[in-house]
């Protein structure tokens, strides 16, 4: 039985479910009464945020969007311990994307903006109570921030979304076409806007967001839209624009009013045991190690920590530092010589080493004589791994142990809101101001600082900062744009690669030289297939270029 998601993703809230058995559930047309209620409600669309399941059909279980979009970069291979053919992230760095599982990002975000929506649709039943004004008020913005947020990211993974702001009815799904995205953006942006006007200062539990947040991720928006298609502002519904200059006033804002702040050592962003909730982190989403056993049923973990673990790891049981992980995503030896100064503590902090991980498990230190608990050598191997979300033996999880890693994604930090003002800065003009931004940020990292700023040296330092952390991507789209596609290729192709040869191959580079190749495909654009299920139960639909 084929799956119609745009009708399935409205879950509980479509009247039509809810009139057949069991009857014991509650329409939404008699839902929406209380704040209390809408507060659930608004939880249930926050949810999809941190829920990543491939899909229906592939046995591959969950994965991580920050990973996911970290391998299309030219900062890592897929990895794994062989090629695979269900493998998310090798078909990632492969630009050989499955139509099949393209489907996880459509699927989360229309679960989460069909949510939205009921919420939006019923808000004016909702009863006051004298005293829940703010509470509510909250609940609305926030609700806002969410469509927005799951719209960005179907537009900067598919492009070519349809567009609705009504709860699904009936067959109405039916009549839905993709929509010009620049149309998409304008709702987006309203969306962003209007949260603004009603979302809190602060966060008003952890796992909801601050207004802050929602504007930071503005910020990601329009340099994506601006950079990608070639635009000077964003596009409003009603035909005005948010320009540069709004863009600069909404950066300023967050950076002196949002109470954020760079932790002064930059590895503490990354500490398996204190990371979480820290004073630099703007959009958090949260994890914990709490979910049921075995690989179905509901998982909360941070998936990218096992993806991204070493191979051959050992784990609490041996004293270890790094648990066993499945060696995905691992870092080019090309990215060792991207940090320029020799005192930069963001190199360390981002990238682990084969050595380190035997380090830390060998009772008598590193040994490459000792191979008792050797590196294990996988597809497109080399000797690196992701230290920034990994296979932490101090939170391993005591049930579902692949799966439940409790460390939160820091999705936007505070460092990305300095590094964006200054490249806006930049556009503007004010190179003195854009230099003063970048060099707080390296000079946090003990880095010299800059004397000198172009768009070359912002988007290196930008890499310095946020290698790893899924952000390399669609940097790279949006610095060349649509018109320069061509660039974006010979940055992420790689042809005729020789690799490095290594006395021990476990500490380098090992594998044939085809295993390395990557051919970034133009015709694509930068984008994602359409999910093949979609296109089977909507004739109107289209799919993608390049596919």
């Amino acid at each position: 039985m084929k799956k119609i998601y745009l009708i399935l993703l409205v879950l509980f809230m479509s009247c039509d479910y809810l009139d057949i058995q069991p009857n014991d559930r509650i329409p939404s047309s008699q839902y929406y009464n209380s704040v209390d209620e809408a507060y659930q409600a608004l939880l249930g669309a926050y949810e999809p945020i941190r829920t990543m399941k491939m899909n229906y059909v592939d046995a591959f279980p969950l994965f991580s969007i920050a990973l996911f979009s970290e391998c299309m970069s030219d900062n890592v291979n897929g990895g794994a311990n062989k090629k695979q053919t269900n493998n998310p992230y090798q078909e990632a760095n492969q630009f050989e994307m499955s139509p099949i599982r393209s489907e996880a990002f459509w699927r989360r975000s229309y679960n989460g903006i069909s949510r939205v929506n009921s919420l939006l649709h019923n808000w004016n039943n909702i009863i006051v109570k004298q005293g829940e004004e703010a509470k509510a008020d909250n609940i609305l913005g926030e609700a806002y921030f969410l469509r927005a947020h799951y719209y960005y990211e179907l537009l900067r993974m598919y492009e070519n979304v349809v567009l609705t702001t009504t709860p699904i009815d009936g067959t109405s799904w039916r009549n839905y076409k993709q929509e010009d995205p620049h149309v998409v953006y304008a709702q987006a942006t309203d969306d962003y806007l209007k949260s603004f006007e009603l979302m809190a200062d602060q966060e008003p539990e952890r796992g909801r967001m601050s207004v802050f947040a929602s504007k930071a991720e503005l910020l990601k928006m329009f340099l994506f839209y601006t950079g990608y298609y070639g635009k000077d502002a964003l596009p409003r519904t009603d035909g005005s624009e948010f320009t540069l200059d709004n863009a600069i006033a909404l950066a300023d804002d967050i950076y002196l009013n949002s109470g954020k702040k760079l932790l002064p050592n930059y590895a503490d962003n990354f500490d398996p045991l204190t990371s979480n909730w820290n004073d630099e982190v703007l959009l958090e989403i949260p994890h914990v190690d709490s979910g049921l056993p075995g690989w179905t049923g509901i998982k909360s973990g941070n998936i990218m920590c096992r993806a991204s673990g070493p191979w051959g790891g050992k784990g609490k049981a041996f004293d270890a530092t790094y648990a066993d992980g499945w060696a995905n995503g691992v870092p080019r030896r090309k990215l060792l010589s991207l940090w320029d100064d020799p005192n930069d503590e963001r190199k360390n902090a981002t990238i682990l080493t084969a050595q380190e991980v035997e380090e830390g498990q060998n009772e008598e230190g590193f040994d490459p004589e000792n191979t008792t608990y050797p590196i294990k050598i996988g597809w497109q191997h080399t000797g690196l791994y992701n230290k920034k979300y990994s296979t932490f033996a101090s939170i391993q999880p005591s049930i579902a142990v692949n799966l439940n890693y409790g460390m939160n994604y820091h999705a936007l930090r505070f460092a990305d809101v300095i590094l964006m003002a200054g490249e806006l800065y930049l556009k503007k003009g004010n190179t003195g101001k854009a230099l003063e931004y970048v060099n707080e940020v390296r000079v946090r990292a003990k880095a010299s600082p800059l004397t000198t700023l172009n768009e070359d040296l912002l988007f290196a330092e930008r890499n310095r900062e946020l290698a790893l952390e899924g952000v390399r991507y669609h940097d790279l789209l949006r610095r060349y744009g649509q018109g320069n596609l061509n660039t974006v290729k010979s940055i992420l192709d790689v042809q005729n690669y020789t690799p490095e040869t290594d006395e021990i191959d476990r500490y380098g580079e090992a594998g044939k030289s085809e295993d390395y190749e990557i051919d970034f495909k133009i015709e694509q654009r930068g984008f994602l297939p359409i999910p093949i299920v979609e296109l089977d139960v909507h004739p109107d639909l289209k799919q993608n270029d390049g596919y």
